[in-house]
């Protein structure tokens, strides 16, 4: 007679199976140590660790309130923009400790929006959510002795890789993000002390003899090479200015790569051609577009994708382009937008667009951009090529807007205030909303979306 989620967790670990686990919406995170079967996880934004089935869970802290402290798990900002997980602990390789992470949101300011379910009325969720100038988060990094939890000590946070169970590397990041420190701890008899410090863009990979370990890091000419560590770094990696590639299987010949010359650099496009493409046809073209920071879009890999459909079913050219601001490039390129977003990368994708339709295959009476997320704002922006004040230049395009209503990525508030500036401005414009659905549309409103999108890019190139 199981009454909570805290009984479950008394059960032996070796035949609870983590899907079961994971389903159950009372714990927040958990993971099991790579050894010894013992067991961390995160209760109302609490820290437990549970050593053995026959144990009690251990409380390792006491602190963690709803949107204020968090405690292993990240809040959403660290979640979605420093870690890409929910993941805010780390078991050391031999189990012996847990580090964890605490994330102080107390005085960040919330964001708010509607879930309207299925009852009579909606509810608010409120989130916080550090916008541009907006007080960020404040993190530590703590570790503790999973059979001694109250044997704990602290460190400011940064990415975390353990080496043993005496060396742990962690990062820390200005918020000005123009400066990326490695330190490796290592256990002392009076505690945690660094014993080395580097700047370093990357987790480090650490080696089976456990003291020299990988990086990528730029090297002079401000190209990313991996570099093998120990006492001084040795490249590894070749001229990436040159030939220089990964191996991949080619399945279709519909992909169509070269490399143009533009604004003194060699920067990459990739095109999505229909089967029976031929050079003296004239065919739509629609600009797939993302081109945020560090961000890579054209690669040798293949791929099947709504510009698949478009090419081989509606005859559209599909075409992507990493312009500046890009990553993969070497740093002179992906530094480009530093401060500078909304600038050069939209800028980038208007003159490759002219570029394309110079060639003579494209009709350049029937030219579309898109993108999702970062994407949807560098195209609002190449519709216009100003800021949304200016509104009225809209009344040349035709214009989709798209967004989920619980987006707590890109807010519902965004499209919001583009709507009701585009009708204060007597635009004529379509949109579509996506009740309770996040930054990803998932479900049925995934295929829902596409075809909305394919109606609509078929209706403009009629």
């Amino acid at each position: 007679n199981l009454s909570s989620m805290k009984d479950y967790l008394i059960l032996s670990t070796s035949f609870l199976p983590r899907v079961f686990l994971s389903s159950l919406q009372q714990v927040q995170f958990f993971d099991w140590s790579p050894v010894g079967h013992k067991l961390a996880y995160v209760w109302n934004n609490d820290v437990y660790v549970k050593t053995s089935p026959e144990l009690d869970s251990e409380r390792v802290t006491d602190s963690g309130k709803v949107n204020e402290i968090f405690n292993g798990i990240p809040d959403w900002s660290y979640e979605e923009e420093m870690f890409s997980s929910a993941r805010g602990l780390w078991w050391s390789p031999g189990g012996k400790f847990v580090a964890y992470a605490q994330f102080n949101v107390s005085q960040v300011p919330h964001i708010e929006y509607p879930w309207f379910g299925n009852g009579h009325y909606p509810s608010t969720v409120s989130i916080p959510y550090p916008k541009a100038g907006a007080t960020n988060p404040t993190a530590k990094l703590f570790v503790a002795e999973a059979d001694n939890v109250t044997n704990i000590s602290e460190h400011y946070l940064a990415t975390v890789t353990w080496a043993t169970d005496d060396r742990i590397a962690v990062q820390w990041l200005k918020r000005v993000q123009n400066t990326l420190i490695l330190q490796i701890y290592s256990l002392t008899g009076t505690g945690w002390g660094h014993s080395e410090v580097r700047f370093a863009p990357s987790e480090p990979v650490f080696s089976a003899d456990k003291n020299s370990y990988y990086l990528v890091m730029s090297d002079k000419q401000k190209y990313k090479h991996l570099h093998h560590v120990k006492g001084v770094s040795l490249c590894l990696t070749c001229d990436p200015t040159k030939e220089c590639m990964y191996n991949s299987a080619a399945f279709s010949t519909k992909l169509y790569f070269e490399v143009i010359v533009f604004v003194s650099t060699d920067l990459w496009y990739k095109m999505v051609l229909p089967p029976d493409f031929s050079e003296s046809k004239k065919y739509p073209l629609l600009i797939d577009v993302y081109a945020g920071p560090c961000s890579q879009r054209v690669d040798y890999t293949y791929s099947l994708s709504w510009a698949t459909y478009l090419a081989s079913t509606e005859k559209i050219i599909v075409a992507t382009f990493d312009g500046r601001g890009s990553g993969y490039q070497g740093d002179e390129i992906m530094h480009k937008l530093y401060k500078r977003l909304g600038t050069d990368e939209v800028e980038d994708q208007i003159t490759a667009t002219k570029e394309f339709i110079r060639w003579g295959f494209i009709d350049k009476d029937r030219v579309a951009i898109w993108g999702w997320s970062y994407g949807g704002y560098v195209t609002s922006m190449n519709s216009t090529a100003t800021a949304s004040e200016r509104m009225k230049n809209f009344r040349n395009v035709q214009y989709l807007l798209v967004h989920g209503t619980a987006d707590d990525n890109v807010h519902f508030q965004q499209s919001a205030e583009i709507s009701e500036a585009l009708v204060q401005e007597e635009v004529d414009f379509e949109a579509m909303w996506y009740t309770d659905k996040d930054h990803n549309i998932g479900g049925l409103a995934n295929m829902h979306l596409y075809n909305h999108l394919s109606h609509f890019l078929l209706r403009c190139f009629a």
